[in-house]
This record gives C-alpha cells, structure tokens and sequence, in this order.
C-alpha cells in the first residue's frame, strides 16, 4: 500500500534536519535532507507548483516557499547547482501566482506571504547584490504586519499567527545588519505578538485552559513546541530572560502533551506518534541547552 504523503510535513521535516545538522554536524541529518528534498521534486507538478498530498493534486502556493528555503539551504551547505535550479524552478512559480487574499481565510492568507517570503530572503543569501529581491522581502513584510493591524488577528493569538511571528522575527534577523530602521519595525510586531500570548487563554480542550496549547488542533501539543522554539530564538536574538522562561514553560507543556512516536508519553487519543514532532523535540532541546549556556556565561 502506498503511503499518502502530506509534503508540507516533508517541507518541515526537512527544516528541521537542515537545522539537526547545523547544530550537530552529524551527515545523518544533511542525508536525510537530501532524501526530503528527492520526495518534494517527485512530489511537483508539471507547471512548477508542489501538490498538497500524494493524491491530491491540490497547490497551496506557500508549499512552494518553503520547499525552496530549505532547499536553497541546502544549496549554500553543498554548492550542488541542481538544488539551486530546483529551488529557482519552485520560486518561479510563486512569482507568476503570488498569494491572493480571501474574505473567507484572512488568517491564511499573512502565511502564505511568510511562507514565500522565507524563500526570497535565502535566494537573497544567495544574490546578495541584488536589490530588487531586497524591496520584495521588505514589501511582504509590510503586507504582514498591515494585514495583521487590519483583520487585528493578534488580538487572540493561533497558530497561523505563530507562523507569521516565527517569520517576523526571521526576516528581522536577515534585515537588521543591512536595514536597521525598517527591521526594528519587524521587531516590535513580533514583540507585540509576545506579549498578547502571555495573556490569551483559549481551552481548545476543556480540561487543560492553559495558553500552552492554545495554538494547537484539540492539544495536540505540535504548536505549542513551535512557540517554544520561537521564545527561545527571541532570546537568543535579544537576550530578554523572560523569553527563555516563557519557552520552558511551553517546551514542558509541550513535552506533556505532544504526541510523537514514542519519546514522550502520549495522553492523547490518536493510535499513531509523529516522528517530526519527536525531531522537532530534538531541535528544541538543543536550542534550550544553547540558551541555558548563554545563561551560565553571564554568571
């Protein structure tokens, strides 16, 4: 029986694994990578865009952008042209069908820009000279923190906001060397959706009112880990220890709840583990022991 792959999960999987490597410099991780990207590349259509599943031929542009982030990723990491074109073929695409707002989905559409955006900031990396990529990067962002001020999504936080702010803050970090007025602005979005997620309490299950989880699907614990990963970036970009408090309570939660192939107990009701949410584990682990660190060097 053939397996029905989700390929946004092979998209964050191979995030991740591109991100196992660099912190561990284990060619496991860059192997694994490889293989992800041969799955996305069988998983694209004729006119460049990367299907929804196996079966369903369905295209979600931001799909698009974030195959061709970590794909350009793995081009700086191997020099191998053939994921440059890869990425170049995926990014085409984009640009000929660009994420389109909908009255009926005014949170997706802010992802799918992120989502887009994340591969034109490493095609960036790879062209640095080139300023029209530049006014592209900072012209999404500005779509993302004028969508979120006009629909005033932050105002209860979910997880389509999570990716948004985990992209703010990225962009923030690219832009800060090279266009510090404008990043700021970056910053203080993200700021404010940090602030707004210490105080929302939304019981997506009833026995468990905790902000925690109020990103995830019925609790499931998946976002909750990305909101402990982004705490722990935002600390390593400003050193703010009460980010890395807020991650740890979010990476306990998440521990709790999270349902994975086995590392963790599972106190959910799904027959099956996911193996990306224990390697998302993985990575988040390390990023707290990489803050505990700079932590211990202050005292």
């Amino acid at each position: 029986m053939n397996q029905n792959i989700r390929y946004e999960y092979i998209e964050w999987s191979m995030e991740t694994s591109i991100d196992m490597f660099e912190h561990t410099k284990q060619h496991k991780w860059l192997l694994k990578a490889k293989k992800q990207f041969e799955i996305l590349k069988k998983g694209t259509r004729p006119d460049g865009a990367i299907q929804m599943t196996t079966t369903n031929p369905r295209n979600y542009i931001g799909e698009n952008g974030l195959a061709a982030w970590q794909t350009l990723r793995l081009y700086r990491l191997t020099k191998d042209k053939k994921y440059l074109e890869q990425a170049t073929k995926w990014i085409s695409h984009i640009d000929r069908n660009p994420p389109k707002p909908k009255r009926s989905e005014p949170r997706l559409y802010p992802v799918f820009i992120a989502r887009t955006n994340y591969a034109y900031i490493e095609l960036s990396k790879v062209y640095p000279t080139n300023k029209q990529l530049k006014e592209k990067i900072k012209k999404n962002c500005n779509k993302l923190i004028m969508s979120q001020k006009k629909n005033k999504l932050w105002s209860i936080c979910y997880h389509y906001d999570l990716y948004v702010a985990r992209h703010l803050l990225h962009a923030y970090n690219h832009l800060k060397y090279t266009d510090n007025w404008f990043a700021q602005d970056l910053f203080i979005a993200v700021h404010e959706f940090m602030q707004k997620t210490r105080y929302t309490k939304i019981p997506f299950v009833h026995t468990r009112p905790i902000h925690y989880l109020f990103f995830d699907y019925k609790g499931s614990g998946y976002s909750t880990l990305q909101y402990a990963r982004l705490c722990f970036k935002m600390f390593l970009t400003t050193f703010n220890i009460d980010e890395f408090l807020e991650g740890t309570e979010a990476l306990k939660a998440a521990r709790k709840h999270l349902m994975t192939d086995g590392m963790v107990k599972k106190q959910v009701t799904d027959k099956k583990g996911n193996a990306l949410a224990t390697t998302w584990l993985q990575h988040c682990t390390m990023l707290q022991q990489r803050c505990e660190k700079e932590i211990k060097e202050w005292i």
